[in-house]
């Protein structure tokens, strides 16, 4: 009967070891991060309590961040290719600690809510086409009607 010699067991576990290693490396990025910062209004006002969503249709790959007071955000887009356009659309922020009671019930005034179609990127109409520039902004004109 043929028996395996322990040194030897033991160099092809270190071997497949290192091939399992090798076969989970990241790949090549495609391109570099890009910060993309601007403003969004609705009806011409400074649109908060909302959270900003940049989706690519190519990778489906999704980048948010939340709106600030005056409508602000930035977003960082990780392994961008040049000329890649991100479907925009938005969803409602995530409520402060303390803003429901224990019954669930809304404390405060509420935040307009987000027209429909802006809802979903593929009916929002709104796109973000990324250059070469490392640093970009696009703003965002929403409308309630």
């Amino acid at each position: 009967m043929f028996r395996l010699h322990p040194l030897m067991i033991d160099s092809v576990m270190v071997s497949l070891f290192c091939v399992v290693l090798a076969g989970c490396g990241g790949g090549e990025a495609l391109g570099p991060t890009v910060t993309v910062t601007g403003q969004v209004t609705l009806d011409g006002q400074p649109f908060s309590d909302a959270v900003i969503w940049l989706n690519s249709p190519k990778t489906g790959a999704g980048y948010n961040a939340e709106l600030d007071d005056e409508g602000r955000y930035t977003v960082q887009i990780q392994d961008t290719a040049v000329g890649e356009s991100y479907n925009v659309f938005f969803s409602g922020a995530a409520p402060e600690e303390g803003a429901v009671d224990g019954a669930g019930t809304p404390q405060g005034p509420q935040p307009p809510p987000i027209p429909g179609r802006y809802h979903d990127g593929s009916t929002s109409g709104l796109t973000a086409q990324l250059t070469g520039e490392t640093t970009q902004s696009f703003d965002f004109a929403l409308d309630s009607k």
